[in-house]
């Protein structure tokens, strides 16, 4: 009784490859179990299509228009596709619930679950086909709001917060100090740990603050560079490992705000109002203020990075071998 434990399991299944997941008979029995979202969608269809989106996955992502023409993808598979992965995906999210509902189960048979905090989350969301996209199926490169729609659930032990849905902001980086905070662990001064112990918004104690949640896309690595090497669109938009490539935003509240790169070596910031325009599909106008937010962001990040290319790549490539991250 005295003794806690502190539990982590990792799960990919709803990741970018969605048909990896999925065996056919598993689509097959989803389909039957949801005949209105299933439609005219098909196990041949998964068969079919879905092989043909997973021999061309990288080259559909990121440079789709060019794509589908050089694979002669009719703009009717086109249509078909999407409304595939979308199922598949669904199918994906249908599997990964059963095997958190099935840890809850075990955690409720074992007699812990009253003295259990439960957390689930994510290190990010994913987008699907919106014609309207620079990029499709994915994530990463062109923040949109799916992919930033991070899910945070909890559980907490004894029964410590009312049920109900967070309304305001929150932050990866708020994740480690909250759970410590609900878990009655001082985080110590001076500590390296960032982020906003949100354990007295949860329990009613104090009004949630207002964050800005910052975001931004990544630098190429040389195996990006490489994959990418033939695809003309995200070439155009990521042509080198340069941070100053960088997209980000900001969000506040409903507000949503990103610098994005124009294509053309320009940057261009627009606004968007998540709460009429949820995949932010609708640019509005951007403040002076605003716009220097996402500039100032984007020059720390620039700044940091270089900061950090001091470091001996080789020695980092050869720790990661040796733990089995890299081959």
């Amino acid at each position: 009784p005295e003794l806690s434990a502190l539990v982590v399991a990792n799960f990919t299944v709803t990741h970018a490859a969605y048909t990896a997941q999925l065996e056919p008979a598993e689509f097959a029995a989803f389909l039957a179990r949801n005949p209105a979202l299933a439609g005219d969608i098909t196990v041949a269809d998964f068969r079919d299509l879905g092989k043909l989106y997973e021999e061309h996955r990288l080259p559909l992502q990121w440079d789709h228009a060019n794509t589908v023409a050089r694979i002669g993808l009719s703009a009717e598979d086109q249509e078909r596709m999407a409304r595939l992965l979308e199922l598949v995906y669904r199918a994906d999210v249908e599997i990964l619930d059963g095997i958190v509902g099935a840890a809850r189960a075990a955690l409720r048979a074992s007699g812990l679950d009253y003295e259990t905090l439960f957390a689930f989350t994510a290190d990010h969301g994913e987008y699907l086909f919106h014609r309207e996209r620079l990029f499709q199926w994915g994530h990463g490169l062109q923040l949109a709001p799916e992919e930033l729609a991070v899910p945070w659930i909890l559980k907490p032990a004894h029964g410590a917060l009312a049920p109900g849905r967070y309304a305001g902001t929150t932050r990866s980086m708020d994740v480690f100090p909250t759970l410590a905070g609900l878990c009655g662990v001082p985080i110590p001064a001076g500590s390296t740990v960032r982020g906003e112990d949100l354990s007295a918004v949860l329990r009613g104690e104090r009004a949630a603050p207002e964050l800005d949640g910052l975001s931004h896309t990544k630098v190429l690595d040389q195996r990006l560079m490489d994959e990418f090497a033939d695809l003309a669109l995200v070439r155009r938009y990521f042509p080198s490992q340069s941070p100053e490539l960088l997209w980000t935003g900001i969000r506040r509240g409903t507000r949503y705000l990103r610098l994005a790169n124009s294509g053309d070596g320009s940057f261009a910031a627009a606004a968007y109002e998540l709460a009429t325009d949820p995949l932010a599909l609708r640019p509005l106008a951007i403040t002076p203020e605003e716009r220097g937010a996402l500039e100032r962001y984007k020059e720390r990040l620039v700044r940091n990075y270089r900061d950090e290319r001091g470091v001996d790549e080789a020695e980092i490539e050869g720790d990661l071998k040796d733990l089995g991250y890299v081959r």
